[in-house]
């Protein structure tokens, strides 16, 4: 128990891949302490002529206990089922021992 205040318990899923199959995600973790925070980043693209929408690709901040978690790893929010794929991961910086990483979001945006 590394991060003081929690708002929510984190799943960590990491792709396995024998190099022929689809990668099947494993569950490495469940149950982490875990703190998501809001947008640091958001960006829109839209989608070429024959699918009409948007995709909205948002980045957010994770601070967990320690734990196992790696750039490409899938993270679901327990608290609401939300998945997010972990861009960067590593030790956070301060005297606490926590996990710091950068999260994607990616939802379609349809076009109305």
């Amino acid at each position: 128990m590394s991060v003081p205040i929690a708002t929510t318990k984190i799943t960590i899923k990491r792709p396995n891949t024998d190099g022929y199959n689809d990668p099947v995600l494993t569950v490495i973790q469940t149950g982490v302490r875990a703190t998501i925070n809001e947008t640091l980043r958001a960006a829109r693209s839209t989608l070429g002529q024959y699918e009409q929408g948007q995709v909205l690709r948002t980045t957010r901040r994770l601070q967990a206990d320690p734990c196992d978690l790696q750039p490409g790893d899938t993270v679901v929010d327990e608290s609401n089922g939300r998945e997010y794929v972990t861009a960067l991961a590593g030790p956070g910086p301060g005297l606490i021992p926590h996990m710091s990483a950068e999260l994607l979001e990616s939802m379609y945006l349809p076009r109305v």
